[in-house]
């Protein structure tokens, strides 16, 4: 099966980060609003904040893009970060992916990339 829409996907796994940090709904909601603007995108309806439940920590977030979906998890007991940007515009991935790790005060070392070029 082929599809004629071009895919581009970008998924990073951030370990290390501020538990603080990956608990703040703010810091979440301007993460995603970042990632759409390095992206060239707009934010069609978002961005959406939740809580997790005590026995599972953490913030959701998610914004619905002009060309698809940004997703953020935060896990902070474990100091980790999830982020999914899927597109059908491609976007620079680099740039994002220096900023989630300035944002985030991490080591280059401590993030883990999958770039999905499906065209």
């Amino acid at each position: 099966m082929s599809f004629s829409t071009k895919r581009f996907q970008l998924v990073m796994e951030v370990g290390g980060g501020d538990r603080e940090r990956l608990m703040s709904r703010s810091f979440v909601e301007a993460l995603i609003l970042k990632v759409a603007e390095l992206s060239g995108m707009d934010v069609l309806h978002g961005p959406v904040i939740v809580e997790g439940r005590p026995h599972n920590p953490g913030l959701t977030g998610f914004a619905v893009i002009d060309y698809s979906h940004i997703a953020v998890h935060t896990f902070p007991n474990s100091g980790d970060l999830f982020l999914d940007l899927c597109s059908c515009k491609v976007f620079d991935a680099q740039i994002i992916e220096d900023y989630v790790q300035r944002s985030l005060n991490v080591d280059k070392s401590m993030i883990k990339s999958t770039r999905l070029n499906l065209e």
